[in-house]
C-alpha cells in the first residue's frame, strides 16, 4: 500500500512539473516586456539626425 502511494505522489508531481503551458499564455504573458525593450533598443540606436528633415542631396 505504501509503495502505491509513494508512486501516486510522484506520478502527482511529475504532472505539477511537466503539465504544458499554453504557448498562447506564454506568450501573451512576454510581449509587453520584449516590446518594451525592442523599443529601448531602438530608441538608443536612432541617431539625433533621424528625427531632422530631410534635405536634398544636390
Amino acid at each position: 500500500m505504501v509503495e502505491i502511494v509513494v508512486g501516486v505522489a510522484i506520478g502527482l508531481l511529475a504532472v505539477a512539473l511537466l503539465y504544458p503551458v499554453r504557448t498562447t499564455d506564454v506568450v501573451r504573458s512576454r510581449r509587453g516586456g520584449v516590446l518594451a525593450a525592442v523599443s529601448e533598443r531602438l530608441a538608443a540606436a536612432e541617431p539625433a539626425e533621424a528625427h531632422a528633415p530631410l534635405r536634398p542631396c544636390c
